[in-house]
């Protein structure tokens, strides 16, 4: 895949190189509209960006402003289980990182196992565990020194801003802190969440590790967090799936704390402010 081509052509769009890079979910609806003069692109449009595939929603890049940083966000993403290749997956990672992005906040929908957790939560990640498909891994034939000695991932220090400012707005009853597992597709069946649990994984979903390998390959400062859209249950015939429109109504008291924990953590990685 050519990189330097993408890099160059978005450098010539953008007015300065952006240092942050958010990946947002479309399960949280459009991003946020806090960006000073944005500039919007599809990826479809991009050189060398994955093409749209039938039944996808191509992503979108939005670049702008917030305090003194500049920001490069991604509104969707690639997923393996769409027929991506892993090396489309990271793609948008690995221009992020070569545009100048150090720190990566990643955000992605998710099926709780925990039964404490409740439909629309929010799950920071402390921890991962890959479960997807064996052969996704040759991708990362070639790791870092500095993942084999497990070095820390996720931004420990941010983690607890995240938990003060939840107190903050009286939202930490919603605000959870877990293992997330990443499997090969959507499978979220009784038997299969059994097993998630006896593992003490909190819960699973279809993306974000391979995004957050590569962003630990290169250095990235990485901060995640999962949108409880789905509930591990067993009883079917009480607890039905839940509808989209369910896990609508779920998300939106939701949505504005997440805008202020994205206003938080941009003025985290700022460093001509301070964080109380």
């Amino acid at each position: 895949m050519d990189y330097d081509e993408a890099v160059s052509f978005l450098v010539k769009k953008f007015v300065k190189n952006p240092s942050i890079f958010v990946i947002y979910t479309n399960a949280l609806g459009d991003f946020p509209d806090i960006l000073e003069n944005p500039i919007k692109l599809s990826c479809g449009d991009l050189p060398h960006f994955p093409s749209k595939k039938k039944g996808c929603i191509s992503p979108k890049l939005i670049f702008g402003k917030l305090n003194h940083q500049y920001i490069l966000v991604l509104q969707g993403r690639y997923h393996h289980h769409e027929g991506f290749s892993m090396e489309e997956v990271i793609f948008p990672v690995k221009i992020a990182y070569f545009l100048g992005c150090k720190k990566i906040l990643i955000t992605n929908a998710a099926g709780s196992v925990n039964n404490k957790f409740e439909l629309g939560d929010i799950m920071v990640v402390r921890n991962h565990v890959d479960l997807s498909h064996p052969f996704a891994e040759n991708v990362w034939k070639v790791l870092s020194e500095n993942e084999k000695k497990e070095k820390k991932m996720y931004d420990v220090n941010f983690i607890d801003v995240a938990r003060k400012l939840s107190v903050e707005e009286g939202m930490d009853k919603y605000i959870r802190y877990g293992l997330y597992a990443m499997i090969g597709t959507s499978n979220f069946k009784s038997s299969e969440i059994k097993v998630f649990r006896n593992l003490g994984v909190d819960a699973v979903g279809t993306s974000m590790v391979t995004e957050i390998k590569i962003a630990a390959e290169f250095g990235m400062e990485i901060f995640a967090f999962c949108v409880m859209v789905d509930k591990g249950i067993f009883d079917y015939k009480n607890y039905p799936d839940p509808t989209p429109e369910d896990v609508s109504k779920a998300l939106e008291p939701k949505k504005k704390f997440i805008q202020k924990l994205l206003l938080k953590y941009i003025r985290y990685c700022d460093k001509a402010n301070v964080i109380e």
